[in-house]
């Protein structure tokens, strides 16, 4: 259960593998995360039951992981979204991927680094401020039309978000929030073979400094406290000018919606006990008070989302180039415990994209992709304390991947069938009742991959990587 965005569809991998400068140009994004697997499709990789609260408890106990021996504690009171001392994290501005992908048959490997650590808290009410970091280290190599093609990029950004938060009642809220920032970026590229013994171009470099914006205005719901979900637009552009290769002077700008989860705790807070007994009545920054047993992560009934769910569409877009890609992309994913920490889920997704890219040799490449998966799950939580849990999940899934380059070189189109099996165990932190994040060890691997050639490249991946969600 990890997020496997990195592995691009076959547009994505035109792009990565036919452009100098496609990936040092990406902004420092808020991502619509990255879904967790079965992944969509890849680059060419060819050659042509609930807890019961103490005795004389208030109404609202809360609990740790379901099963866990740690004493019970008071609850927080029900808050509305948007209070001061608030803290959210979101899965579209948090990430970490430490993952290799090898392949059975081919030259072709991808190693990947990325992080991203973006906190928001309020500090009036509705009034947040907050703070985005990312880095990335990619070591890619992979096959163009002709053309087996390293590509190595590294970037780092950070920037500054302000949000306002718009209740729209007790469920559900719009925040808009704008994040200005700086970037630096550079990738190289060296042709390394020709399947048909073209002269292989000479080596190339890009680079890019300076300043970006994001605007993210999502619609959110809040099914329950401390957990939200919501779909909104996006904007995004990079200020910076890619210097050197073929996209040299370009500026890109990106156009979305993304579907985003997120999680906050914190806030303020009040003696449940005091409140009732006082006979004090709700004042506005208090949502009507829970009448039932908070429950604890694991129990049984418990539907669970991650940024595994995933739903998007974008364009892309870049000044002084020809260069562009649109994409969609829906991932169905839930988990649900059919008894006190062991669930069954599913993971399934559909996309499509197409482009059109420079390559390093100043080509036009023209690109499209679609894919389907979807793979059944089960899974065990394991709590460690009222805050800590581990949960091991493995995943078996099937799908289909249509992808398809073509420039002046030629045509390479793969029509592939793919099975795989998947472990994932994230060491999950609950900082406030029905929401968690963490990170853990994967691994992926593709008990067959094979074209219409019966030609058969299995990929393999070992890794790390983060996970957010929330329960219901």
């Amino acid at each position: 259960m990890f997020d496997l965005k990195w592995i691009l569809t076959g547009v994505g991998a035109s792009l990565l593998a036919s452009s100098t400068a496609i990936a040092q140009s990406e902004e420092p994004t808020e991502r619509s995360p990255i879904h967790d697997l079965p992944p969509l499709a890849e680059p060419e990789t060819e050659p042509p039951p609930r807890a019961e609260p103490a005795p004389d408890a208030p109404d609202d106990s809360v609990v740790g992981p379901s099963g866990s021996d740690a004493p019970t504690a008071p609850a927080e009171p029900r808050v509305a979204f948007g209070r001061k001392g608030q803290w959210v994290l979101l899965g579209s501005s948090n990430q970490l991927s430490l993952l290799r992908r090898t392949f059975s048959n081919s030259s072709a490997m991808y190693s990947d680094f990325s992080a991203e650590l973006g906190i928001d808290s309020f500090v009036a009410k509705n009034v947040s401020i907050g703070f985005d970091l990312s880095a990335g280290l990619h070591d890619d190599q992979g096959y163009d039309i002709t053309i087996l093609r390293k590509s190595s990029s590294t970037s780092i950004a950070a920037g500054a978000r302000f949000g306002f938060n718009l209740p729209l009642g007790q469920a559900a809220s719009w925040w808009p929030r704008l994040t200005l920032g700086l970037e630096s970026s550079h990738v190289e590229t060296t042709d390394l073979s020709s399947s048909i013994g073209a002269p292989l171009a000479p080596p190339s470099s890009a680079s890019s400094v300076g300043p970006w914006l994001n605007l993210y205005a999502p619609l959110l719901a809040h099914p329950v406290p401390h957990f939200v979900i919501g779909f909104g637009p996006r904007f995004a552009h990079t200020f910076a000018e890619t210097r050197g290769g073929p996209y040299d002077g370009a500026q890109s700008t990106t156009i979305s919606a993304d579907f985003v989860i997120g999680g906050w705790w914190g806030g303020p807070a009040r003696d449940p006990w005091t409140s009732e007994r006082d006979g004090r009545a709700e004042d506005e920054d208090f949502a009507e008070p829970t009448k039932r047993v908070a429950r604890a992560f694991g129990g049984a009934g418990e539907l669970v989302l991650t940024t595994a769910t995933d739903a998007s569409i974008s364009a892309r877009f870049y000044s002084r180039s020809s260069g562009s890609s649109t994409s969609v992309n829906l991932a169905p994913a839930l988990d649900y415990f059919l008894a006190e920490n062991v669930s069954i889920g599913v993971d399934s997704f559909v996309a499509y994209g197409k482009s059109t890219a420079i390559d390093a040799a100043g080509d036009t490449v023209h690109a499209s992709s679609t894919s389907f998966g979807f793979g059944p799950r089960f899974g065990v939580n394991l709590p460690l304390t009222h805050a800590l849990s581990l949960w091991p999940v493995m995943e078996f899934g099937s799908g289909t991947v249509d992808s398809s380059q073509s420039s002046t070189s030629g045509v390479n189109q793969h029509s592939r069938q793919r099975t795989w099996i998947a472990l994932t165990a994230p060491l999950l932190v609950h900082p406030a009742t029905h929401f968690f994040f963490g990170a853990g060890p994967v691994f992926f691997h593709e008990l067959l991959d094979k074209d219409q050639y019966d030609y058969e490249n299995d990929a393999t991946i070992l890794g790390l990587s983060f996970v957010l969600g929330g329960w219901v």
